[in-house]
């Protein structure tokens, strides 16, 4: 009456496993985005202290590109 089998049982075990781990993952990747949201929309020093850092690093790198190419 019952058609269990243990192989059956086990893979379908495995298969809720991978979607509830890829589940987690999604909620994960999904609040840290909304924290950068919220911290950019609630915070002005923080907003600050990106706009700068980022600048900073696109002139690091841009000088960087232009110092190996005045090497060559």
């Amino acid at each position: 009456m019952f058609n269990h089998s243990p192989k059956r049982d086990a893979t379908r075990h495995a298969s809720r496993a991978v979607e509830h781990f890829a589940i987690c993952t999604i909620l994960v990747v999904l609040g840290k985005a909304l924290n950068f949201v919220l911290f950019c929309l609630s915070s002005a020093s923080f907003r600050q202290r990106l706009l700068m850092q980022t600048k900073q690093g696109i002139l690091r790198k841009s000088t960087r590109y232009s110092s190996v190419a005045t090497h060559m």
